[in-house]
């Protein structure tokens, strides 16, 4: 199992008005989950290690609250009745303007 990307860097604070330049406030993970025989499987749960700081929603879109201080929490996918998890570390930053950092 894996999830893409791997880590990300994200903004808490809400865009200063519509198309504002350097802020990235959400980042959408995938994850992909392949069987020991070969198949693969599409239902994961997604959660937070910290949802004041980072939320996920079940699509996989993570946004960092206005409210969130900087710092970092890892997102978990888990592949429904399985056992298999795949992370990504998300680092929220508040100190404003922020071009997208995505490994």
């Amino acid at each position: 199992m894996a999830v893409s990307p791997t880590s990300a860097t994200i903004n808490a604070l809400p865009p200063s008005g519509p198309g504002a330049p350097g802020y990235v406030t959400t980042v959408q993970l995938f994850a992909t989950v392949t069987m020991s025989d070969g198949s693969t499987h599409g239902r994961v749960t997604w959660s937070s290690s910290d949802p004041a700081r980072v939320r996920v929603a079940p699509d996989g879109t993570v946004q960092a609250p206005s409210t969130a201080t900087a710092g970092t929490a890892t997102v978990t996918a888990t592949a429904q009745g399985t056992s298999l998890t795949a992370s990504a570390l998300i680092t929220v930053t508040t100190d404003g303007d922020l071009f997208i950092i995505v490994e």
